[in-house]
């Protein structure tokens, strides 16, 4: 998995993230071409682009992605996000840094993997395993599940939550639109589901408490959490 070190700062050179918020990225690759080769665009955001990419043969070996991994995974996703762009929505400083340090220590089959992160003066380069899939909100648009589809969908969820809440992590956003859908690579046939963006996500410390504000999209709130005191706006 990859790991974050103390020698690289995110927050070094950009004026996006501010040096209280500075999160550390891998250092043994220096750039993202040292490791990594960019192919055809795949999409695109309000922020940047989307494109496929590999591992290159001359890569060095840095743990981020194991050896095993590089003829396995070699069909990759790279996301370039635009810092200028970045910059005019100054929020999306915590949800990127969060989603940075929780996908990267988050080694499930059922959550999205994330491998690298690089920068430079222009832009943040995201490295994560190349999914071909949709999510389930545009799935139940033209898919009808039977019961063994649903409940392998329900169960799969089930056990990323299960993982992230033994991590003390807590994702705040699950929804149809953040889970993923795959066909599954070791039994075809078989629905795969991943869970996505991790961007409201947090680690909570056990000894001081629980969360007691709230976040996420409010259509998927359960009913206890928008009744709280101070979410009249919701209500």
């Amino acid at each position: 998995m990859p790991k974050i070190e103390a020698e690289d700062m995110l927050a070094a050179k950009t004026p996006v993230i501010h040096q209280a918020k500075a999160i550390t990225i891998q250092k043994k690759a220096h750039k993202f071409s040292d490791k990594y080769a960019k192919g055809k665009q795949i999409g695109s955001g309000p922020f940047g682009h989307v494109y496929q990419c590999w591992v290159r043969e001359d890569a060095p070996v840095t743990g981020e992605v194991e050896e095993s991994e590089q003829n396995e995974a070699k069909l990759l996703t790279l996301k370039i996000l635009k810092k200028n762009l970045l910059s005019q929505k100054p929020a999306l400083d915590d949800l990127l840094i969060n989603e940075f340090k929780v996908l990267m220590n988050a080694n499930h089959p059922n959550i999205i993997r994330m491998y690298d992160i690089f920068q430079d003066r222009l832009n943040f380069f995201v490295v994560q395993e190349h999914l071909q899939g949709e999510d389930l909100y545009s799935a139940l648009y033209h898919i009808t599940f039977t019961e063994e589809q649903a409940i392998q969908i329900i169960k799969q969820a089930c056990l990323a939550l299960k993982f992230l809440h033994e991590q003390n992590i807590v994702h705040r956003d699950i929804k149809s639109d953040n889970l993923l859908l795959l066909e599954n690579p070791n039994e075809p046939g078989k629905i795969q589901v991943k869970l996505n963006d991790f961007g409201l996500a947090v680690k909570i410390d056990p000894l001081v408490g629980g969360l007691r504000g709230f976040a996420g999209t409010p259509e998927y709130m359960a009913p206890e959490v928008v009744r709280q005191p101070g979410n009249k706006a919701l209500q």
